[in-house]
C-alpha cells in the first residue's frame, strides 16, 4: 500500500469555499522518503483549502506535534517540538506551468489532483535545527557518552594491525599486515604527529 496515496487532494471536485483535511503523521510516512532527517514522529497536520476560483486555491497548513532527533554531541535521542504554519498557493495556468517559487505552485489547466505529501515532508524537515543537541530542548547531554568522547580524544595510545587480528586464527583477520619493509606514507606520519599533540 502506498502511504502517500492518502495525501492526494482531488481539488477538481471541491466546491468554491473552505475545506478541512486532517492528517496524522508517524514513522510510516517518513519511511517513504529514503533520506529524511526525521524518522520517528507524532505530528498532526490540519489543512484548510480555500478554493476561491476553479483555477486558484490557497492551502493553509498547520503542523503541530513532535519528532525524534539524534543529538550531534552525545548521540542520545531527544524529542523536538513543532508548531508551524505554512501557506501555499495552487494556481492552474496555461502559460507556463513550470514556473514555481516557494509559495506558489503552478499546474496545467487540465490538472485536477495534487499530492501534498512532499510539501508536508519538506515542511517538517525544514523544522530540523542546524545544530541538533539535547540542550535545544533543555535536556542535558548524556554525561557518560561525553566522558567517553573526551577520553577517546585524549588517548595517545597507538593502534596497530595486531590489535585487530584474531588470536585464535591470524589467517582469518580481515586486515592484512603490510610487509615489514613497506615504507609509510609521510603525509600520514605528519597527521599522526598532530594527533599526539
Amino acid at each position: 500500500m502506498d502511504v502517500l496515496k492518502e495525501f492526494d487532494i482531488n481539488f477538481g471536485s471541491l466546491k468554491t469555499g473552505l475545506h478541512r483535511f486532517d492528517y496524522d503523521i508517524d514513522s510510516s510516512f517518513f519511511d517513504s522518503y529514503e533520506y529524511s532527517l526525521v524518522r520517528q514522529a507524532e505530528l498532526h497536520v490540519l489543512l484548510i483549502i480555500d478554493k476561491q476560483r476553479e483555477n486558484f486555491l490557497i492551502f493553509d497548513f498547520d503542523l503541530e506535534g513532535n519528532f525524534d532527533l539524534e543529538c550531534d554531541r552525545c548521540l542520545d535521542m531527544f524529542t523536538f517540538p513543532v508548531e508551524k504554519k505554512y501557506q501555499v498557493i495552487l494556481k492552474l495556468d496555461a502559460t507556463d506551468p513550470d514556473t514555481e517559487d516557494d509559495d506558489i505552485i503552478v499546474l496545467p489547466l487540465d490538472a485536477y489532483e495534487f499530492n501534498i505529501g512532499k510539501l508536508i515532508y519538506e515542511f517538517v524537515n525544514l523544522q530540523v535545527p542546524m545544530k541538533r543537541s539535547c540542550d535545544t530542548v533543555g535536556k542535558p547531554c548524556n554525561p557518560a557518552m561525553l566522558s567517553m568522547i573526551s577520553n577517546f580524544g585524549s588517548t595517545t595510545e597507538e593502534v596497530t594491525l595486531e590489535d585487530y587480528e584474531s588470536e585464535d586464527d591470524p589467517e582469518q583477520s580481515p586486515l592484512q599486515k603490510p610487509p615489514k619493509d613497506h615504507p609509510t606514507d609521510p603525509r600520514w606520519d605528519e597527521l599522526r604527529k598532530l594527533g599526539e599533540n
